[in-house]
């Protein structure tokens, strides 16, 4: 080719310039790397990808979509141009060195797209496996992109320097403690990764909690160096990943695949409503399904026990047992949630009564929905407690409130009232 190229040139009589010579090896170049360029897109694009992305599986049809193929026969056009330059000019020209270094550098950068593209698309590929899903993919990625990047940063150099890649990396010794500085967050994020997949601590779509920094919701992302939560109100905070490590979080993924989220509520009933409920009081209740296998039950303990005492009076009212108000709502709430339709009768289910406060007496309700959904939880727990406050009253309790101002302009008006109605009666005395 050469030699045809400079038999025209002698023909016409510039044969002997250098300066048109290498600008016509050039342009000659470049017309058949353009034409190349065409070819090799209409084949890979119109012919291959199709044929990748009709494919039957899902490996194919992904690699057909990602840019791995583009970045690959756009590798072979800069090969096309060197091997045309090398065959073209002499051996030592500096435009051709100059041009073997250049296209040198460029295959190599677009071979580190091209694999860094087919990273993604294995990562994507992965993401459809439900075993392999629940790995941080994001961040072994990353650190497969970091080593590709380093690796090809070592080649760039050493084709600078006309060295080889062996005494490049040599001369990196001397710099160990600046390039651990370098890649200290990078290093710590993937062992980080490591650990959070080993151990299972944290994956993709978990509801992880982490009051330190504001993070209140759903992973979407486990990366190299960071782990992105999108919030409940839309926010997306960004942690450290090897702050999952280092520092305490909490993940409900467990909450999610027990299949039901837990209620642990608390309701105070004022203790001078608590009393012991009379015969007649029983009876009035004991119709209630809710409650007939308690009364049952209780009753014939309470008759046991109350059957051998022998004194009398006032010492027999101390050692006899009772039935009370507050023991007989507990069973109610108990038989209640256990007939409820929307609570889950696998997990821990209990009413239980704790510790006097200045408020009251707790009783605190404690059970698992059969739910997760946020919405759905929250609507069987105020439909729970709704029945609740409603029925407290039928047993005579009084749930605790604080005093409100209406209770206070209330209780001003009645002392009011009342000392107006004394007023007379005291003026009546003087006369």
């Amino acid at each position: 080719m050469r030699e045809g190229i400079l038999g025209i040139l002698e023909s016409v009589g510039v044969a002997d310039n250098p300066l048109i010579v290498k600008t016509i090896f050039i342009l000659w170049i470049a017309l058949l790397t353009t034409a190349y360029y065409f070819v090799i897109k209409t084949v890979v694009d119109r012919g291959f990808r199709r044929l990748l992305q009709k494919a039957k599986g899902t490996f194919f049809p992904i690699l057909g979509q990602s840019k791995t193929l583009q970045y690959a026969y756009i590798m072979t056009v800069v090969i096309f141009f060197r091997e045309l330059s090398v065959l073209l000019f002499d051996v030592g020209d500096e435009l051709r060195r100059l041009i073997v270094i250049i296209s040198h550098i460029l295959v190599l950068v677009l071979f580190a797209f091209a694999v860094s593209s087919f990273i993604d698309v294995l990562g994507r590929l992965a993401q459809r496996n439900k075993k392999l899903a629940v790995l941080p993919l994001q961040g072994f990625q990353q650190s497969l992109k970091l080593v590709l990047i380093v690796i090809i940063i070592i080649l760039i150099i050493s084709t600078l320097l006309g060295q080889s890649p062996g005494i490049v990396i040599s001369g990196f010794g001397a710099m160990t403690a600046v390039l651990m500085l370098v890649f200290q967050a990078p290093i710590m994020g993937f062992v980080a990764g490591i650990q959070l997949s080993t151990n299972n601590m944290l994956k993709v779509g978990d509801w992880l909690e982490m009051p330190k920094y504001d993070a209140n919701g759903d992973v979407i992302e486990i990366g190299l160096t960071t782990v992105k939560v999108q919030n409940f109100d839309k926010t997306v905070t960004t942690l450290p990943t090897s702050a999952l490590i280092s520092e305490s979080f909490k993940n409900w993924g467990g909450m999610i695949e027990a299949g039901g989220r837990r209620i642990k509520r608390q309701v105070f009933i004022d203790i001078n409503s608590i009393r012991f409920i009379s015969e007649e009081e029983i009876q009035e209740v004991s119709g209630s399904r809710r409650l007939t296998d308690y009364l049952l039950s209780k009753n014939k303990e309470i008759s046991e026990h109350n059957k051998n005492i022998q004194v009398a009076g006032l010492a027999s009212f101390l050692d006899q047992r009772r039935m009370t108000n507050i023991g007989t709502f507990r069973a109610y709430i108990l038989a209640y949630l256990k007939q409820h339709p929307r609570i889950n009768k696998n997990l821990s289910l209990m009413v239980r009564q704790m510790e006097a406060t200045p408020h009251g007496v707790p009783l605190e309700v404690y059970c698992f929905t059969d739910t997760t959904v946020w919405a759905e939880y929250e609507g069987i727990q105020s439909d729970i407690f709704d029945h609740i406050f409603a029925i407290a009253h039928i047993f005579d309790l009084r749930v605790f409130q604080a005093p409100s101002g209406h209770d206070w302009r209330s209780f001003a008006e009645a002392t009011f009232q009342r000392t107006r109605d004394e007023e007379p009666t005291e003026q009546t005395h003087r006369t």
